[in-house]
């Protein structure tokens, strides 16, 4: 391992090969690096009455945290990576400060400077940069080169920030004037969590959609929107579910279909007369919803859907050496479910991640076992009719409404929360819940 980028849903972790150092020398060359360059804690505030989103640096909160771990060889360095930084602490209880890691390898005798940043902060290429910076602090220190002051660090994170937003086309006025915001999500929200795994063949499942990732993925979709609303949802007369995805895009085929995204989107599944009809409509509207020049709210609004935090997100992920896949479940859903398609070998895997709040184990297994069926009847009878499909008896549906509260019939509204399309872009303030 020379150098490389391991990322996740929020966190950017840049690893390089570097001199080990004492403590003491680790904390010198820290305070070389903050001095000489301008990184400060980043905001971001958004101003609800005149939809202004200012990006500002908190000056008195210069990244100083640095660490020291040692590993018996390389694959233990990389599981620390992913499992206790990239994906867990960083997210709550980092964010603002950072993480520089200095790592031993005893297999190699190597050492590693590994950092780990909010993404708002750096990008890849940034981090690359900023372990640059570190070097040439670490010459300057120890080998008598002149460390000359860099202030661009900062002009670097506004001028990405811009480019964040630019990209992804946001438009805050006409988000906020159909949502007022009361609170924003946290970054992580740790709940008692039950996670399960099927798999099947997807031989029926191609000969129904295609092989294109895109056809598959809606069939997913208005697979699980056709089980929610017949099982769980009472929606009082509206044929729509709103399932919220997450795509990471990084190459090959899926930069078109996903618009190199990472954020979370909501796509409405029109339940139709017919899983074919149903199908055919979650595919218009994804299609929709993924298009960067048109926000999925706004095709949500005139499908007529009303909408804040699904309770259900679906992920579709590609296994493919071409593409970078990474996501996190969302702490707030009580259902988050990952189909992970291999096209070349016809074979999916469904990973479910559900909240004890809400499921139990022997309930989670069961809808995961029904989805799987579902799935496959459907690819062999699209034109089946939505209501005469087996789904679930009517014991088990009293089950799962029994496990969700009395009384309990799940809402969209548009007046109470900042849904999770925007949570990657605004960063919790401190005057806010």
């Amino acid at each position: 391992i020379l150098e490389g980028e391991k990322s996740s849903k929020y966190n950017v972790g840049w690893y390089s090969p570097f001199p080990l150092l004492d403590k003491g020398k680790i904390d010198q060359l820290l305070r070389a690096v903050c001095e000489s360059t301008d990184i400060f804690v980043a905001r971001i505030r958004v101003d609800v009455e005149t939809s202004v989103v200012e990006l500002s640096f908190d000056k008195h909160g210069p990244i100083v945290h640095g660490e020291q771990f040692e590993f018996a060889n390389v694959k233990d360095m990389v599981e620390w990576m992913d499992t206790e930084v990239i994906e867990r602490k960083i997210g709550m209880e980092w964010i603002g400060n950072g993480l520089f890691a200095w790592v031993k390898v005893r297999e190699t005798g190597k050492c590693y400077l590994f950092s780990c940043l909010h993404h708002l902060f750096v990008d890849g290429l940034g981090s690359k940069h900023l372990h640059a910076r570190f070097f040439q602090a670490y010459e300057s220190l120890y080998g008598g080169r002149p460390l000359k002051h860099s202030p661009s660090f900062q002009q670097y994170i506004a001028r990405s920030h811009q480019l964040h937003l630019d990209q992804h086309e946001i438009f805050w006025k006409d988000f906020l004037s159909t949502n007022t915001i009361t609170r924003l999500r946290p970054y992580y929200h740790e709940t008692g969590r039950y996670k399960i795994k099927d798999s099947f063949e997807l031989k029926s499942v191609l000969a129904f959609t295609g092989s294109h990732l895109r056809n598959i993925a809606a069939f997913f979709k208005a697979v699980v929107a056709t089980y929610f609303y017949r099982t769980i949802y009472d929606d009082d007369g509206d044929n729509n579910v709103v399932l919220e995805t997450v795509w990471h895009g990084r190459t090959g085929e899926y930069i078109d279909l996903v618009g190199m995204t990472a954020n979370p989107l909501l796509v409405a599944c029109p339940i139709g007369d017919s899983f074919n009809e149903t199908y055919q409509a979650t595919l218009e509207s994804m299609m929709q919803s993924f298009s960067h020049k048109e926000l999925p709210y706004s095709r949500l609004q005139k499908l007529g859907v009303k909408f804040s935090q699904p309770d259900i997100l679906v992920n579709i992920i590609p296994i493919s050496a071409e593409s970078v896949l990474v996501t996190n479940p969302n702490g707030d859903a009580k259902f988050h479910l990952n189909v992970f398609v291999d096209v070349q070998n016809q074979r999916a895997w469904l990973d479910l991640v559900s909240s004890r709040q809400y499921f139990s184990d022997a309930d989670s297994r069961m809808v995961l076992e029904r989805i799987s069926l579902v799935a496959f009847r459907l690819s062999q009878s699209p034109n089946s009719k939505t209501k005469s499909i087996d789904l679930l008896l009517e014991t088990e549906r009293e089950v799962l409404l029994n496990e969700l509260g009395p009384g309990r019939v799940v809402s969209f509204d548009t007046t109470k929360t900042l849904h999770g399309l925007f949570e990657v872009q605004v960063l919790k303030s401190p005057d806010r819940d």
